[in-house]
């Protein structure tokens, strides 16, 4: 961002996905017993994750982006947090109902950088 307030707002959605995640981390990804696992996927794939993003979706604005109408690293948070999370549940996490963030998935996708690295990335072990 540009001004203290654009920082700010950058801030404040890149911690709220790091707090999505180490939910996830701590709550399902360490989860030994499997039968508790596959609840608390099931929680956090129905109620925390649309709670959470519908606060996100009223956040961004129109053009797809969190701060400004350019790409930030909240942008780029919000897509490789959704992506991490999604990728390591084996089971995308859905933006259905959410426009914005199919934007913002969509810009930052879309930009020549990261489309040139998501296309030429090297596969990585799971």
């Amino acid at each position: 961002g540009k001004t203290p307030l654009d920082q700010a707002r950058v801030d404040m959605v890149m911690d709220g996905m790091v707090d999505m995640f180490m939910k996830y981390v701590y709550e399902i990804y360490y989860e030994k017993d499997e039968a508790k696992k596959t609840e608390k996927k099931k929680d956090f794939v129905e109620k925390y994750v649309p709670q959470f993003y519908s606060h996100l979706n009223k956040l961004t604005r129109d053009s797809g982006y969190f701060v400004s109408d350019e790409l930030t690293l909240a942008d780029i948070s919000f897509y490789n947090m959704t992506t991490l999370v999604g990728d390591d549940m084996k089971q995308p996490l859905s933006l259905d109902g959410f426009p914005n963030l199919k934007k913002v998935v969509d810009n930052v996708t879309s930009n020549p950088g990261i489309a040139k690295w998501l296309e030429e990335r090297p596969e990585t072990a799971e």
